[in-house]
């Protein structure tokens, strides 16, 4: 009824509006469309988009009632004010392209505003062993991870983002905690601004709280994070795990993209306790359709007093991958993992892949071995996995570990992850 009634109020206002006009000479005309461009003017400026449209099609109809004055008026007035009727029409003409423009700004600048997403992974598990004993407690609910991520594109390529995580992390009492996983700014476009950046393909410079080099890249090959996590975040092969507080540099040079990280090296975890940094590099090349290399390398506990890598940890990563549609779609991968300066921590390699068997239906499996603190570790992981829709994945999965050869880990479960 309200909609209605305003409705009725629109109508017979613009009613008025065309008698009133029809009444006025042209210099009344022109104060009316004046009154009209200021009223519209201040509402552009508020983003008031209801008022805006309510004033378009008034400034329409004193047009209108221009073009029947022309009409009504003899030939002598005619000539008269034919020089102001044409300035005029060019007035309202320059008034509405500039309330349009500033109108298209507007909505310009609504466009790029905050968008907030989500992701959540929830799970119901069958444990048979854990950690090397039968479990306390062998079937349960979980919720592994849920992640709020607010972005935000400002003026000049600036961009921010701020992740929020909620996991059952041992470091912070191993209850589900709400902790902080990224919280940075990037300055996009960076050669815009800083052309000597151009001479090696500097796109972003990244401050803040951000991905580490390697393990966010893997998750583009290993799509099953919300089952298990990839080689290196799952063994703890970063000092520094998968996020750290520091600095970015993301660019491309002849068709190699690089991520290069300067870091705390305590991780998103824990504070900073000491003056030490972490240098990492990642280079990533398509040599061939459909093929994926690429190598990491990282510098753990560097003194940059002095710049001394004589007892800093030195690692290095590498990978390949291969994506497929014939007959059908699908992905392999390899990756290697070697820490040069540990005879008990060598690392270890991962090979893993899926296969869409039906439309919406894959197929996924991978074999880690690893070797960490002395012990060897082969962990085998399983599963089929269905896509409900776009935002909705669910997985019946089966994962298994050894350590030294006798059962380590040993479960059933169907994971699940949603995202908003």
């Amino acid at each position: 009824m309200k909609k209605l009634f305003l409705l009725f109020l629109s109508l017979a206002f613009v009613w008025g509006l065309t008698a009133a006009v029809s009444a006025q000479s042209l210099t009344d005309l022109q104060a009316w469309l004046d009154q009209l461009n200021g009223k519209m003017e201040t509402a552009v400026k508020e983003n008031d988009t209801a008022r805006i449209e309510r004033l378009k099609p008034m400034i329409e109809q004193a047009k209108e009632a221009i073009a029947a004055k022309k009409r009504d008026k003899d030939e002598g007035a005619i000539t008269a004010e034919k020089q102001d009727l044409t300035q005029l029409k060019e007035d309202v003409n320059v008034a509405i392209a500039n309330l349009n423009s500033k109108i298209d700004k507007v909505n310009s600048s609504l466009k790029k505003g905050a968008t907030v997403a989500g992701r959540a992974y929830i799970a119901a598990e069958k444990w048979t062993k854990a950690s090397g004993a039968d479990p306390a407690i062998s079937n349960k609910f979980a919720i592994h991870r849920v992640y709020i991520d607010y972005k935000h594109n400002l003026d000049k390529d600036v961009a921010v983002r701020f992740t929020t995580d909620v996991g059952t992390e041992t470091t912070l009492t191993a209850k589900n905690n709400i902790y902080l996983k990224y919280a940075y700014f990037d300055l996009n476009n960076f050669s815009k601004y800083m052309p000597w950046a151009s001479a090696i393909g500097l796109n972003t410079m990244r401050l803040g709280q951000s991905a580490t080099h390697w393990i966010d890249f893997m998750q583009n090959y290993w799509t099953f994070r919300y089952v298990e996590k990839t080689l290196t975040d799952y063994y703890g092969f970063f000092g520094n795990g998968s996020a750290d507080l520091g600095a970015a540099a993301l660019g491309s040079i002849g068709g190699v993209e690089y991520h290069a990280t300067l870091m705390n090296g305590a991780g998103y975890k824990s504070a900073e306790t000491d003056s030490l940094k972490n240098a990492a590099l990642t280079l990533v090349a398509e040599p061939v359709e459909g093929v994926t290399a690429a190598v990491g390398y990282a510098i753990e506990g560097i003194p940059l007093s002095k710049l001394d890598t004589s007892s800093a940890a030195k690692k290095l990563t590498a990978m390949t991958a291969y994506n497929f549609n014939i007959p059908a779609s699908g992905l392999v991968f390899v990756e290697y993992a070697n820490n040069t300066d540990s005879s008990t921590t060598p690392g270890g390699t991962s090979i893993g892949g899926q296969y869409e068997i039906l439309d919406s239906t894959n197929l996924f499996g991978r074999i880690d071995n690893y070797k960490k603190s002395g012990s060897a570790y082969v962990y085998n992981i399983y599963g089929i996995e269905y896509n409900w829709g776009s935002n909705i994945k669910l997985a019946l999965d089966y994962r298994n570990e050894t350590k030294d050869g006798a059962e380590y880990n040993n479960v059933i479960a169907i994971d699940t992850r949603v995202k908003w």
